[in-house]
């Protein structure tokens, strides 16, 4: 945060690191109605599909009690009663009934319409903490889907990408030359300099591996950048299950800054920092306006400088940033 003081102005404080969001091109009238649409189509894509297998025990801890947090189209959202993480009462039994059939079309039809203003909004400030870090070498980016950020960051490092879907793997090497694998134990032992996962962990079914298995891939000091949605955020406190976070089979755990920093620390990991900087105010917009309540989205959208800034200084916005490193 940069701070002005001017005696003789009413405007004694300039938020300058606030970027704000464009709602017309992000935050459309009808979002949550797609984004639950797509959430259905999901979770019938499962049950006609291979199935669910049931989460009887908490993943970070191991305890086995817990209690209903939230419930989105029929599915439970459990929280641990012990060490407090969030996630998802059930799992797909195959992980291609939600990343195949019609996921390439969801995908290109959400982010590549606006990959461009992505890229300025979003992906500068994801190079900025990098670079301030390491600013060449090898880059990973695990969860990469369409690839919009590796556009931007193959002009600093060697990138690879790793996505599940074989659908969005074609479409990265055909449309966009950006070499991709299935699996992040496809790439060796001590090979990256920079691993990313940009709204990822959360759809992972063994977190604790997953933490595990990034540490093995990256070198000594490596640097691991995660995005991820935070429970304790101002904007899923107000949505609850509206929320488009909240959204299993594809958001499997919700994670705060207390269970996100014991998994980090069990996969012996240093916690360099952890941040939010949240579409909070963005995402109650969209809300406010499909109930047609247009004066209360009117006042976000004008005040959504202010607001979401000061959400974000308190530590509660709905993206969480986690910068770790190989010790």
């Amino acid at each position: 945060m940069h701070v002005t003081s001017v005696s003789n102005r009413k405007t004694m404080t300039i938020f300058s690191d606030y970027l704000p969001i464009d709602f017309e091109s992000m935050r459309e009238k009808d979002f949550l109605e797609k984004m639950n649409e797509s959430n259905l189509t999901a979770i019938n894509n499962v049950e006609s599909g291979g199935g669910w297998s049931k989460v009887t025990t908490c993943n970070l801890c191991g305890n086995d009690k817990h209690d209903i947090s939230l419930n989105k189209n029929g599915v439970n959202i459990l929280k641990c009663k012990s060490c407090g993480l969030v996630f998802s009462s059930l799992i797909p039994n195959n992980f291609n009934d939600v990343y195949s059939e019609g996921y390439l079309k969801r995908s290109v039809e959400f982010y590549e319409s606006n990959s461009d203003y992505r890229k300025k909004r979003f992906g500068k400030e994801r190079l900025q903490i990098l670079k301030k870090y390491k600013s060449t070498g090898t880059l990973v980016d695990v969860g990469c889907g369409i690839g919009w950020f590796l556009e931007l960051a193959k002009n600093n490092y060697n990138v690879l990408g790793v996505e599940y879907s074989d659908e969005l793997r074609d479409y990265l090497k055909t449309n966009k030359n950006i070499p991709s694998v299935k699996e992040l134990d496809e790439i060796n032992n001590g090979s990256a300099d920079i691993i990313t996962g940009f709204d990822l962990i959360e759809h992972v079914p063994d977190p604790n591996g997953f933490f595990n298995l990034i540490y093995q891939k990256l070198k000594p000091n490596g640097i691991c950048l995660l995005f991820t949605p935070n429970i304790d955020s101002v904007g899923i406190s107000v949505q609850k299950e509206k929320s488009s976070l909240v959204c299993p089979p594809d958001h499997l755990y919700y994670f705060s800054k207390k269970t996100i920093s014991e998994y980090s620390e069990k996969s012996c990991f240093s916690v360099l920092n952890i941040w939010t900087k949240g579409i909070d105010i963005g995402d109650i917009f969209s809300m406010e306006l499909s109930q047609d309540n247009n004066v209360v989205a009117e006042y976000l959208k004008k005040n959504q400088h202010w607001l979401q800034h000061s959400i974000d200084l308190a530590g509660f916005g709905n993206h969480m940033r986690v910068l770790l490193e190989k010790n």
